[in-house]
């Protein structure tokens, strides 16, 4: 019987996981194995500078935990430090695009704690913490060749299947500071293609002292000074307090119902909680009947999307600082009151404001791990999408995770030292009957909670295997009531449908990537992978 499972949205960075499971390690090294080398080949969104968000379980005692260390706003961050210029979702714009290029933009990266906290708390002891980062010692210093789905990430705008803003080019981001521009561009600035060695000396040397010397190495360290003083020179907010400060927050999951399984997530101020308030709207709805991917289904699917995201940003925050209300949020009588919205809206025009520029992307990566024994470990983790710094001898880029902040004072999202953003992260485990079911997560931001929501539905409903659940067509509705956001290959009767039924139809090429883990009855376990992403799986027997 298969061993375990690993899936990530890069083909080269499950091996490392697989790797561990070889080596008698369980599901939580595997996933951290993962993750970590996915930093290295997947430079430009995820990486030691950024956050992490972990769902993990023991299969032992059963015990589960997530571990959020997403990062928070340095000490010496304020609420009127940017003058805004917009808003897209959830993500900010400014004056100068201080929150989105340069040393201003980076929150304290929390990710090397939070591993650092999974592996003590999850690991199976069989391997140690310098085995599982040397996968990615090993493909930073040897270099890999560029695949297509990293080159999809970083190509030129003009390269691109949809219209970026032009701050996104790959090129643009790559060469904000000249360190980052050494290491990610060729000589005549442009990005490594299809098939072309990259090779990251300086990120080795600085997962080996990692490796070495344990995670208070990138906190407390060499890797701390070198950071910190790059930070003070540029007029960056980063300083070595807020480094040894940092410590991530590790939480009991938010958990629901939906029909017999118990829901598992991350809680505020991540999607977690957008999920399951989507879940137990739909908990009420009989979909089903109206057949998979039929104008009606969708149509109701958008409606409950959107409440979930209109909540998302008018009610979440972080604890720390406001009130959230999940009592409210998640409560049965709160559910009841948006099915009858939904019903009510059901065929009619909706009135939506039309936005010049398509919804962001917070682009991000996943890395998933189950194993026969019972054992989960789930990372979401990210970069933003790079502030374009690489602090001279580290070799990785730094986060741009302040873009998430509202810059306007005084609001449930406004910057505050030491606060955490709204913001993605929001793994979700499925147990039914106290054991594990399905394992899904997914990059992407908002778009994890809608792509995960219809796979989950897929698999329950219309008994796909999670390969065909995670791969079929799907759609996104987010802050614009009347838009529903498909790609370019969705079937034209079923969007003629729902034009007929009052929506708005966008074309984008991307709705996230995801990657699901499904145990059966039997303790068999069986995965899927992501087209639209790297298809990363690895069964290990």
């Amino acid at each position: 019987m298969t061993k375990g499972i690993v899936t990530s949205v890069e083909p080269l960075a499950d091996e490392a996981g697989a790797e561990m499971l070889r080596r008698g390690g369980n599901a939580a090294d595997a996933a951290l194995a993962t993750a970590f080398a996915q930093g290295v080949v997947d430079p430009i969104y995820c990486g030691i500078g950024g956050g992490f968000h972990g769902l993990f379980r023991n299969g032992t005692n059963g015990e589960i935990l997530t571990i959020m260390a997403g990062g928070r706003a340095p000490a010496s961050a304020h609420s009127d430090m940017w003058q805004a210029t917009g808003r897209w979702g959830a993500i900010w714009t400014v004056e100068g695009a201080k929150n989105r290029f340069g040393y201003e933009a980076s929150m304290i990266p929390g990710f090397v704690r939070g591993a650092g906290e999974a592996f003590e708390l999850f690991g199976s002891g069989k391997v140690s913490w310098r085995e599982i980062i040397e996968p990615s010692i090993d493909l930073a210093a040897n270099g890999f060749r560029v695949y297509p789905y990293l080159y999809r990430l970083w190509m030129p705008a003009t390269d691109r299947m949809r219209n970026f803003l032009e701050s996104d080019d790959g090129p643009s981001v790559l060469g904000q500071t000249e360190e980052c521009a050494r290491i990610y561009l060729k000589s005549d600035g442009s990005v490594y293609r299809v098939g072309e060695l990259l090779v990251q000396e300086d990120y080795a040397r600085t997962l080996q002292r990692i490796a070495s010397n344990g995670p208070d190495e990138f906190y407390e360290g060499e890797t701390a000074d070198l950071m910190a003083k790059d930070f003070s020179r540029n007029g960056g907010l980063i300083t070595k307090d807020d480094l040894v400060s940092y410590r991530p927050d590790v939480l009991s999951p938010l958990r629901s119902k939906f029909r017999d399984l118990d829901v598992l997530t991350e809680p505020p101020p991540t999607v977690g909680p957008v999920t399951a308030q989507i879940l137990n709207v739909i908990d009420g709805l009989d979909l089903a009947e109206l057949g998979w991917n039929s104008p009606a289904y969708l149509a109701k699917l958008a409606a409950v999307m959107h409440y979930g995201f209109r909540d998302r940003m008018g009610l979440l925050g972080d604890p720390d600082f406001v009130d959230v209300p999940l009592d409210h949020l998640l409560s049965p009588e709160y559910a009841d009151e948006l099915r009858l919205e939904v019903e009510m809206r059901f065929g009619q025009s909706v009135v939506s404001p039309s936005l010049a520029d398509p919804l962001p992307i917070s682009e991000t990566t996943h890395a998933s791990a189950m194993d026969i024994d019972g054992n989960v470990g789930a990372i979401t983790h990210s970069l933003g999408m790079s502030s374009g710094v690489v602090t001279p001898g580290l070799g990785f880029q730094h986060n741009c995770h302040m873009i998430m902040f509202d810059p306007n004072p005084s609001n449930r999202n406004s910057i505050e030292p030491g606060k955490r953003p709204i913001t993605g992260g929001g793994p979700v485990l499925f147990m039914k009957g106290g054991d594990p079911w399905l394992l899904i997560g997914s990059p992407a931001g908002a778009r994890k909670v809608t792509a995960l929501t219809q796979a989950t539905l897929n698999i329950l409903d219309f008994d796909m295997d999670p390969q065909q659940a995670v791969s079929v067509d799907r759609i996104h509705v987010e802050d614009e009531p009347g838009v529903v956001i498909v790609e370019p290959h969705f079937d034209p009767d079923v969007l003629m449908g729902l034009t007929d039924l009052g929506y708005e139809i966008r074309f984008e090429w991307y709705t996230a990537r995801l990657g699901a883990i499904e145990r059966m009855p039997d303790g068999a376990l069986r995965g899927g992978t992501d087209p639209r992403g790297g298809r990363g799986l690895k069964i290990v027997d």
